[in-house]
């Protein structure tokens, strides 16, 4: 049975294998299945649904001429933009499609602009704010679509002035467990359902996810901070003890079964608990990352004289443990898994920091038990067995690219030199200059301290977007 843009098949492929993904998780299936068979769904929502199927997930259910899915994302687009002063859900909804569509084709720079109308829409349906006058459902929908979009604006760059939408301006609940929100509603004979618990609740594990992003994009504003401090900061550790105790209760919320079980059981909702996971372990690594000397990340000398040898020892570890967790989660996850499973992006993000803490620590870690060579190139090796499977190629290629650069630097015969491995790692000595660079350098736009908490990560979207940066210049490109 069909309407008009999608047929049945079509949306039901949408929730089985790409809903499960937190940027995709702001729809709800029985709402959208009614309206599909009464033919009254959203026609740019619609398409930009199955403009994604058909780049997530082609199969027998799309047509092979319809290939990436572009065509029917243009033609979502056009009908958002036809009608722009008349905002609503469902033209939100399609937007941020279109604009995670976009991300996915490389179309990074369009992608960019269209989080500002999607911003826009945002702000004029009061989308950060509860409205406790609807129904339980609707309600939800407009948490999730917050959240999926707060979640989709990490990645262009999380914890800069960029934010469009900053966590302390959302007034929401985080996400519900999903049994309490479209599982226990679906058809008795759906394909998304199976004789398996796990198949009707995620735990919470989406909530979790939103939670442990915030977080991470405040400990990330704390290193930016950090990072353009040329004193002691006596309150530091008081704020590393409050983020700990953050960390510790956000556990608290997370369901932690036995993860070689949770593969095998073929769950519906691992890539939410490997996000989940992988995104706890990396914000003890982003936190304890600041007191790792020479790091490209760590803070300033001037900060670190502040602490004994003891403190600086134990973060090291702590980065080691959880580092490695990150790492060996992606392996036994690639070991066990025989099923076709895509990962959220972010948890791409955790494994190449991960896999760069392991390969710095093993050459420039100061304890006795740190990683060995041999180990880290390992570490490596099976992080980008994971990338490769797990993971769209556009979106990861700069990262994969990234740590294969850094084997071949590594392990080529010629690598002593050792200011080329740290180029390789981007790991220097910090270089703090007593004087802003003169204005006769091309930097010297910026502020020295503009450019350090500008710096853009590997794995940012902003950053390969590569804006040209020169308003007197227009090369036409979109």
């Amino acid at each position: 049975m069909t309407t008009n843009f999608i047929s049945i098949d079509v949306l039901d492929s949408f929730f089985r294998h790409i809903y499960p993904l937190p940027s995709y998780s702001f729809l709800h299936f029985k709402t959208l299945r009614q309206k599909c068979l009464d033919g009254i769904l959203d026609e740019a929502l619609a398409l930009a649904i199955r403009g994604i199927v058909a780049l997530q997930h082609p199969s027998h259910e799309t047509s092979a001429s319809e290939g990436d899915g572009s065509s029917f994302i243009e033609h979502a687009e056009s009908l958002v933009f036809r009608q722009i002063e008349n905002a609503s859900m469902p033209r939100l909804q399609a937007m941020v499609l279109v604009m995670r569509h976009r991300i996915e084709t490389k179309r990074y720079q369009r992608a960019f602009m269209l989080a500002g109308i999607a911003a826009r829409f945002a702000t004029a349906l009061h989308l950060n704010d509860e409205r406790y006058d609807l129904d339980a459902v609707p309600q939800e929908v407009r948490r999730r679509t917050m959240w999926s979009f707060k979640l989709l604006e990490t990645y262009f760059s999380i914890g800069l002035e960029y934010e469009l939408w900053p966590f302390e301006n959302i007034y929401l609940k985080y996400p519900c467990r999903e049994m309490d929100f479209g599982s226990p509603g679906m058809p008795p004979n759906s394909v998304l359902l199976a004789p398996n618990q796990h198949m009707t609740d995620d735990f919470g594990a989406y909530s979790c996810c939103v939670r442990l992003i915030s977080l991470r994009r405040d400990i990330m504003k704390l290193n930016r901070s950090v990072s353009i401090c040329n004193t002691e900061m006596p309150e530091l550790p008081q704020l590393v003890v409050e983020i700990e105790e953050a960390l510790s209760k956000a556990k608290m919320h997370m369901l932690d079964p036995d993860f070689v079980a949770l593969v095998n059981s073929n769950d519906r909702w691992l890539p939410r608990h490997v996000m989940m996971f992988a995104c706890w372990h990396q914000c003890h690594c982003d936190l304890y990352r600041l007191f790792l000397q020479g790091y490209s990340d760590s803070a300033p000398q001037a900060v670190l004289s502040g602490f004994d040898q003891s403190y600086l020892t134990k973060a090291e570890e702590l980065c080691t443990t959880h580092a490695k967790h990150i790492v060996q989660m992606l392996a036994e996850l690639n070991l066990n898994s025989v099923k076709r499973l895509t990962l959220e992006y972010d948890t791409a993000i955790c494994a190449y920091q991960a896999t760069r803490m392991i390969l710095f620590l093993a050459s420039y870690g100061k304890r006795d038990d740190r990683p060995t060579y041999d180990f880290a190139v390992s570490r490596a090796e099976l992080c980008l067995a994971s990338l490769n499977r797990f993971f769209s190629p556009i979106m990861v290629k700069p990262i994969i690219e990234g740590i294969q650069q850094i084997l071949r630097t590594l392990t080529s015969p010629h690598s002593s030199d050792e200011s080329e491995i740290d180029v390789c790692l981007d790991i220097r000595v910090r270089k703090e200059p007593s004087q802003p660079p003169s204005r006769s350098e091309p930097s010297s736009r910026l502020s020295w301290a503009a450019q350090t908490k500008n710096r853009l990560a590997i794995h940012s979207l902003l950053r390969q977007a590569d804006f040209p940066g020169d308003e007197d210049k227009d090369n036409g490109n979109d």
